[in-house]
C-alpha cells in the first residue's frame, strides 16, 4: 500500500537471475562473456547471499507475476541473456500477466542500440507502442506529439524530443 505501481514495463537485454554465470551464446563470440557476468554479479551483489533476493533475481521470486504490469520482453537470439528472458516471458504469461514477447533471432545483446538499424528501430518502436498502449488507458491524455531532433530524420531513426523542446547535439566533424 502506498508503493509505486507501474502501469507497464519493458525489458530488453535484462539479467533476471544474479546467481548464474554459466550463460553462453550460440555464437562463438559472446558479447556477454562469463567473465563479464562474474564482474557484474560481484560488482552489484558482492554478498553472495543477496543474489537470490527478488530485486537481484526477480525470476526466482514466486510472487513476481502478482506484481508485474503488462510487460514487453525483447530478447536477442544470439544474446547470452536471451534464453532466461525467453523463460521469464513464458513464466509470466502462464501466470496470467499480459506479455508481449519479441525475439530478434539474429541479434546479440544491446540490439536496440547497435546496427542493424532496422532491428534497433523495431525495438524502439515496440517500446513506444507498448508504453503508450498501457500508460494512457485510464483516460489520461496522450503525450505531446514528437518531432525528431535532426531535420529530415524520422523519430524512429534518431533522438526523439517533445515537440516544444530544442536539442543541441555535439556531432563529430
Amino acid at each position: 500500500e502506498g508503493l509505486f505501481s507501474p502501469k507497464a514495463i519493458t525489458l530488453g537485454c535484462t539479467v533476471v537471475d544474479m546467481t548464474r554465470t554459466d550463460r553462453t551464446s550460440p555464437t562463438g563470440e559472446a558479447f556477454i562473456t562469463v567473465q563479464m557476468q562474474e564482474l557484474a554479479i560481484n560488482a552489484y551483489f558482492p554478498e553472495a547471499s543477496r543474489r537470490t533476493e527478488p530485486l537481484a533475481s526477480p525470476c526466482l521470486d514466486p510472487d513476481l507475476a502478482k506484481v508485474m504490469p503488462p510487460t514487453l520482453i525483447m530478447t536477442g537470439g544470439m544474446d547470452t541473456l536471451g534464453p532466461e528472458m525467453d523463460e521469464l516471458a513464458e513464466q509470466l504469461a502462464l501466470a496470467g500477466v499480459v506479455v508481449t514477447h519479441r525475439r530478434f533471432l539474429e541479434a546479440d545483446h544491446g540490439f536496440a542500440h547497435f546496427p542493424p538499424v532496422a532491428t534497433a528501430r523495431e525495438a524502439i518502436e515496440l517500446t513506444g507502442k507498448h508504453l503508450l498502449a498501457f500508460l494512457c488507458r485510464d483516460g489520461s491524455p496522450l503525450p505531446e506529439p514528437v518531432r525528431c531532433a535532426c531535420a529530415g530524420e524520422t523519430a524512429a531513426e534518431h533522438a526523439i524530443v517533445p515537440a516544444k523542446a530544442s536539442v543541441s547535439r555535439n556531432r563529430p566533424p
